[in-house]
């Protein structure tokens, strides 16, 4: 439902969190201790985590990874203790808040920052007289994520209206994917393992009830509008930089602010000093944004993502009304990129337009979306054998 209703945080956050899973279990087998391990998980989850709920997990987990070097003062150890741990998610839980800018209140962001809060002192509260066990630990944790995702139906407002409570929808879906996070780490650690449910209890806020991984599609909520999004594509790009880059966090957040909203950056170094740049946008000019990334000092780009959250979430909805295509702005609807310099002058006149399909190298792409005018021309200059088509549109 926020900031756009795209159908897919569900996957987007199993796709972060299997990453995260895979990259434990090499860490273990490697013998990494505490730091070796977050650290690697950290980079793990960059490079694969997509989408609003991917990123920003993927950001509060980085921040962790920093906060857990400082307690531990860059010793990788083979055990932390759990207060020390929790100072950790206390100092993680409120860096998320800054992961974008105007965070609202009722998300993923919200209920991340609730469940750590005071948490290394509610944890010693629990525990009475005796130590503070990991078990001991997670009850709390638990209990504040469950406990703030039950208010986000009173606290989403977006323009004066309480979307979740006003569709008749129990919880915040990235929220909800979050606290599922905490009730596995306290099944594990209790050692009572726990199915997934097929269907969550209550309904989550994308489309209704959950779209789940594995799952086609699901009913929508009766009543339901198809959200038209101000920003059309999420975007998304993740470069290398060099050790002693001067970009930061807060300098991408501002320079993308002209070419959309919903901005996620995060940069986390490597082991061999470079620095990795991933972030998220919702935006109408995928093609300005990666320029925008490869222009960045010393940048180079390992991988780039546009998806159109209007055809993703569209097939869920029945078709808009009159009146509501009467509020869309587009005008002019052209057939091809191809007849376009820029996607820019598009958005800058206020037209539509669908993309062609051309393939490069065997791959098939949406011009101006997914592949760029600069990566054609590298490809003729450097292959004497390439070939290029071109196919109808999208």
């Amino acid at each position: 439902m926020f900031p756009i209703p795209d159908a897919d945080t569900g996957n987007n956050m199993a796709m972060a969190f299997r990453a995260f899973a895979s990259s434990c279990a090499e860490s273990k087998a490697a013998g990494l201790g505490c730091l070796g391990l977050c650290r690697g998980l950290g980079l793990t989850m960059l490079m694969n985590a997509q989408g609003n709920s991917g990123t920003i997990s993927t950001y509060f987990f980085n921040k962790l990874v920093g906060a857990l070097d400082a307690e531990l003062k860059g010793v990788d150890s083979p055990q932390v203790e759990v207060v020390a741990f929790c100072r950790a998610l206390e100092v993680a839980g409120k860096a998320v808040g800054s992961a974008m800018d105007n965070p609202k209140l009722g998300t993923m962001i919200s209920v991340i920052q609730d469940s750590a809060a005071d948490l290394a002192s509610a944890a010693a509260a629990s525990a009475g007289s005796g130590p503070v066990t990991v078990e001991a630990f997670l009850k709390t944790y638990q209990a504040n994520a469950q406990a703030s995702l039950l208010r986000t139906p009173d606290q989403l407002e977006v323009d004066g209206k309480f979307i979740l409570k006003d569709a008749g929808i129990d919880f915040d879906s990235g929220a909800k994917g979050y606290v599922l996070l905490i009730d596995g780490m306290m099944a594990s650690a209790s050692g009572v393992a726990t199915a997934m449910p097929a269907r969550p209890p209550g309904q989550s806020a994308e489309v209704g009830d959950n779209i789940q991984v594995g799952h086609e599609e699901e009913e929508v909520t009766p009543g339901a509008e198809l959200v038209i999004p101000t920003n059309r594509f999420c975007t998304e790009f993740l470069v290398e930089l060099p050790s002693d880059t001067s970009v930061d966090e807060a300098g991408v957040r501002s320079s993308l602010t002209q070419f959309g909203d919903s901005i996620v950056p995060l940069m986390a170094p490597r082991p061999d000093g470079t620095k990795l740049l991933k972030t998220h946008i919702h935006s109408n000019e995928p093609q300005a944004v990666w320029d925008y990334a490869s222009g960045l000092p010393g940048a180079k780009m390992v991988k780039t993502k546009a998806d159109d959250m209007l055809m993703q979430v569209a097939p869920h909805f029945p078709p808009p009304t009159r009146e509501a295509l009467d509020n869309v702005s587009y005008r002019i609807v052209i057939y091809s990129t191809n007849a376009l310099a820029s996607t820019s002058i598009a958005a800058r006149n206020e037209w539509g337009f669908v993309p062609a399909r051309v393939t490069v190298g065997g791959e098939s792409y949406k011009d101006h979306v997914e592949i760029s005018a600069a990566t054609v021309f590298n490809n003729q200059r450097n292959d004497p054998d390439f070939k290029m088509g071109t196919g109808g549109a999208t």
